[in-house]
């Protein structure tokens, strides 16, 4: 009985030995299980443009990617491909955008009339106050135009995607981190534009992004190689691209932050490349982060470091198919608009912002129509922040733009300088945007040569209307020097006290006149041995100005009229 069951228990470990067999086929033959590879980018700041240059040849290549994941810079170059952008398109619109105008919180000259540029142009340091105490920002710079540039490209992605980013047409990830409890946030749904806006806040650079309620700064801080992420969408093979470097020099405050993040997150770093499959390290030894200007080249880098690791990964891929789970992508169709609301507003009339807003209830939604909605808004100089928000119901959407009013109130430093009087200081206290009509009241001090004392309003549009105006009271000290044929005799003081009103209106954005009516009352205090030791004078009389410029910047012009 004994010998019965033996042979028995042999012969059924034989057909299960059988039966493993070709599993053990599957996988090194023809019939192996397909793989799915999913790719993970590093931050880096504009070091994360190699990015670009690894997926090219990863597609030159033939190797599908079905997931794919970014933190920071990284999440910008992954939310693209994943929206359906090509390496191509991406190398085409990241190496050419003006990053500079994207960093900076300055309206471009030509969208503004010279009179608000020339007002923008009063002083070379300003700082806000709100009821006269100091305001300091979160960020020195806001991203205002990185988040309409991100607006442009993604917004209508992510509403074919239902907003969520399992349906794009690459699943998608990107990685922010909660400025409050320092907590690692994962975005998995919503809007692609917050995600990353929130993903690229660079702390102490770029302000935080708020979203729902949560401020949040740049990924780097907690996860700057976002491959954990990837793991819930069970990938095969990861390939994860890290651009991080030890370089000896640091320009600026990018430079210094971001190598400060990599040092914080150093260790998590070395964790997350465990994770990965294979780990690419870009050469980018010669760049800064800060390099934003030499985009073509890192493209290029990121290129050669891939054609190089080309055969290592194929290698770990051994013979196993690969398969792309792509998400087809569809343009969805558009609700009518319900209504357009307007929130945040605390002074500027909700009149004015309207006349900005071509968006209109009953008309389709169309996202170049917000996009371009948002750009004026932004471009009236009113606002440090302008976003919008959908909101569905049934078949139609509430558009809603949401307004962060400027601290209007203003603190000023300027300098001047001639040769024959030297430099000169002046400070300014002003409150802006008075009752919503864009008036400015102001009270400026020089102190210098001349000395002089002025309070007025003056503005360069009243509600929407480009009109010039100036009403102004000044009292000045000036000192003088009296020559008879090139031999000097004496030197003398005049005091003036004088008004003036002018009113005028722009023509285009490079011209503008006004007519006004200016009063001076001079009082010359001229020494002993003149005579007549004070002599009065008065100066009154209408004044017709006329003022063109064309030059792409005011101070420093690079661009000849």
């Amino acid at each position: 009985m004994k010998r019965v069951l033996l042979v028995g228990l042999l012969l059924y470990l034989s057909l299960t030995a059988q039966d493993a067999e070709p599993d053990g086929d599957h996988r090194d033959g023809d019939h192996r299980e397909p793989w799915t590879i999913g790719v993970a980018l590093s931050g880096g700041a504009a070091l994360g443009m190699a990015h670009i240059g690894i997926l090219k040849v990863l597609e030159e290549e033939g190797i599908p990617i079905s997931y794919i994941s970014g933190t920071s810079m990284g999440s910008i170059v992954a939310g693209m491909y994943a929206a359906g952008y090509t390496p191509d398109e991406m190398d085409s619109i990241l190496t050419t955008v003006d990053w500079s105008a994207l960093f900076s919180n300055r309206i471009p000259e030509d969208r503004m009339t010279l009179a608000r540029r020339e007002e923008g142009h009063r002083n070379i340091v300003e700082i806000s106050h709100r009821w006269f105490v100091p305001y300091i920002p979160s960020g020195v710079v806001s991203l205002q135009n990185v988040e309409i540039f991100l607006t442009e490209l993604l917004s209508e992605a992510s509403y074919d995607a239902n907003y969520n980013f399992d349906s794009l047409a690459i699943p998608f990830r990107c990685v922010a981190a909660d400025v409050t409890s320092g907590e690692k946030v994962v975005f998995k749904k919503g809007s692609m534009v917050d995600a990353i806006r929130a993903s690229i806040a660079i702390p102490g650079v770029f302000s935080p992004a708020r979203v729902k309620g949560r401020d949040l700064i740049d990924g780097g801080t907690v996860m700057n190689l976002p491959v954990e992420p990837l793991l819930e969408l069970e990938p095969d093979f990861i390939i994860a691209s890290d651009v991080i470097r030890w370089t000896p020099e640091a320009r600026n405050i990018i430079d210094v932050v971001t190598r400060t993040m990599a040092i914080v997150t150093e260790q998590n770093r070395r964790e997350q490349r465990k994770l990965a499959s294979v780990v690419l390290y870009p050469n980018v030894d010669r760049f800064l982060p800060s390099d934003f200007a030499r985009a073509k080249e890192l493209v290029a880098a990121g290129e050669a470091t891939a054609r190089v690791a080309m055969p290592a990964i194929k290698q770990h891929l051994g013979d196993h198919p690969l398969v792309l789970r792509r998400n087809p992508c569809h343009s969805c169709p558009k609700p009518a608009v319900n209504q357009v609301r307007i929130e945040g507003l605390r002074v500027t009339r909700e009149v004015f912002v309207r006349r900005h807003i071509a968006t209109r209830a009953g008309d389709s939604l169309d996202f170049k129509m917000l996009v371009a909605d948002l750009e004026r808004l932004r471009e009236t100089g009113l606002f440090r922040h302008v976003s919008h928000r959908l909101d569905f119901s049934d078949s139609l959407v509430d558009v809603v733009f949401t307004v962060e009013e400027e601290d209007y109130g203003l603190y000023g430093l300027g300098l001047y300088y001639d040769n024959l009087r030297g430099f000169a200081v002046r400070f300014e206290v002003a409150q802006g945007n008075l009752l919503g009509t864009g008036a400015r009241l102001g009270f400026s001090t020089t102190l210098g040569e001349p000395q002089d004392w002025r309070v007025g309003v003056s503005g360069a549009r009243f509600l929407s209307l480009p009109f010039t105006y100036r009403i102004q009271g000044y009292r000045n000290v000036t000192r003088h020097s009296f020559y008879d044929q090139g031999y000097w005799l004496f030197d003398y003081i005049t005091w003036t006290w004088g008004a003036e009103a002018e009113f005028g209106y722009s023509l285009g954005r490079s011209a503008y006149f006004t007519l006004g009516y200016a009063h001076r009352n001079h009082y010359h205090q001229l020494p002993s041995v003149v005579g007549d030791e004070n002599r009065d004078e008065v100066t009154t009389g209408p004044t017709l100005h006329v003022r063109v410029s064309t030059l792409d910047d005011l101070s420093f012009p690079n661009r000849r009229p």
